[in-house]
């Protein structure tokens, strides 16, 4: 075989992955609403850090564009998703009758969206639910079957 033929095969590969819209420019967030109707929410629970809820008009913005499909905001998302807060935020929007995410910030916010939509659909612990490693390094993964949350991510940074 020949080298063009080997670097062809190199970088043959399949991607399968849920329906994606995404949508960028200065306009974007005005198309949130349309989304969550596609999706047949009607409340919208917003997670995000201190510093995008106090120094940014991002969540006042949302409540705007959202009306009466904000059901609520949980402002205290840290680096790194820490299971504290990532179980308070799901308590929180369990307790208002979320039936979406909108994670607004960057990696630990879309991160903590994920575990929070895990932990409103799924029963038992965290630990339970997480990818376990066995002695070899081999991930083992607990099957996750129940439906979740529809999460929108309204990225503040390249993530």
């Amino acid at each position: 075989m020949d080298q063009a033929v080997m670097d062809d095969h190199a970088h043959t590969f399949r991607a399968v992955s849920h329906p994606l819209r995404v949508y960028s420019g200065q306009d974007a967030l005005a198309e949130l609403p349309g989304e969550l109707a596609r999706a047949g929410a009607s409340r919208g629970f917003v997670l995000c850090g201190r510093s995008i809820h106090d120094r940014t008009g991002l969540v006042a913005r949302r409540g705007t564009l959202l009306g009466n499909r904000l059901a609520g905001v949980y402002p205290d998302l840290g680096a790194g998703a820490p299971r504290h807060q990532v179980e308070a935020a799901a308590a929180a929007a369990a307790a208002v009758g979320a039936d979406a995410l909108v994670a607004i910030g960057a990696g630990s916010v879309t991160k903590a969206a994920r575990v929070v939509a895990i932990r409103l659909a799924e029963q038992g612990a965290l630990e339970d639910l997480a990818t376990r490693y066995d002695s070899h390094g081999r991930g083992i993964s607990t099957r996750l079957p129940a439906p979740k949350l529809p999460i929108f991510n309204v990225l503040t940074a390249a993530t």
